[in-house]
């Protein structure tokens, strides 16, 4: 949170390090909110398994 937060607290840019690891932890997060929104639906937690 810090590092999205950075350009707006600070005034500084992202370096290249920063925006790749941005890029890193969105690709993980979206790899799991697929599960949430199955887990969310009902009987969801039933279906879970078989994923």
């Amino acid at each position: 949170m810090q590092l999205l937060m950075k350009p707006r607290n600070t005034g500084e840019k992202w370096t290249r390090e920063e925006i790749q690891g941005i890029r890193k932890h969105l690709k993980n997060i979206s790899t799991i909110v697929p599960v949430f929104i199955v887990f969310m639906l009902p009987g969801g937690a039933l279906f879970l398994p078989r994923l």
